[in-house]
């Protein structure tokens, strides 16, 4: 299945430099929206954007989709699961740059909050 996907679908490749500018347009266009909406000043709705997911950077291709080289794995989707909900869990300034890929699932207290700026 990769190889008729590939040979008819161009992603510019999944590693490199084409790969590490579509990354950084991407990421520039999420920034973009959420300026936009968060500009709207709304009282009961944010856009956080979480810093683990600007520079990721995988352990390996068994990261990566078979099927292509844009959509996580199955273990990639259960380890940046862990990892966003943390962060979501974590203050502005407490928010690491990077992904632990170790990371372990931090249940909420009663004093948790999900914090949008």
């Amino acid at each position: 299945m990769t190889t008729v996907f590939h040979h008819f679908v161009d992603e510019g490749g999944c590693v490199g430099p084409t790969s590490a500018a579509q990354t950084r347009a991407y990421n520039q266009k999420m920034r973009g929206v959420a300026d936009r909406w968060n500009a709207k000043a709304l009282p009961d709705f944010a856009v956080a954007l979480q810093p683990v997911l600007f520079n990721l950077t995988l352990p390996g291709m068994e990261y990566l989709s078979h099927l292509d080289c844009f959509h996580p794995s199955k273990l990639a989707n259960e380890k940046l699961s862990i990892a966003l909900w943390n962060h979501m869990l974590a203050p502005p300034d407490a928010k690491p740059g990077t992904i632990q890929w170790n990371e372990r699932f931090q249940c909420p207290t009663a004093d948790s909050k999900l914090w949008v700026g």
